[in-house]
């Protein structure tokens, strides 16, 4: 039986999480298929709440994320 080679990627950025699941596949011209995959909008955005980030500094709100990977 042969080996399947598969990877996960998992973006968490501030405005998305995306994730996909890629199978290596020598004799595509890309050398990968992707299998599967997903994006969610995280709204994650907040303004920075120390006074070392400045007036136009942005934190990001973990819980927002995480919420986003439910």
């Amino acid at each position: 039986m042969a080996t399947r080679v598969v990877t996960l990627g998992i973006d968490l950025g501030t405005t998305s999480v995306k994730a996909a699941l890629v199978e290596a596949v020598p004799r595509d011209p890309s050398g990968f298929v992707v299998l599967a995959s997903c994006a969610r909008a995280t709204r994650a955005e907040a303004a920075a709440q120390s006074a070392a980030a400045g007036h136009q500094g942005q934190e990001q709100d973990v819980s927002r994320i995480i919420q986003a990977l439910n």
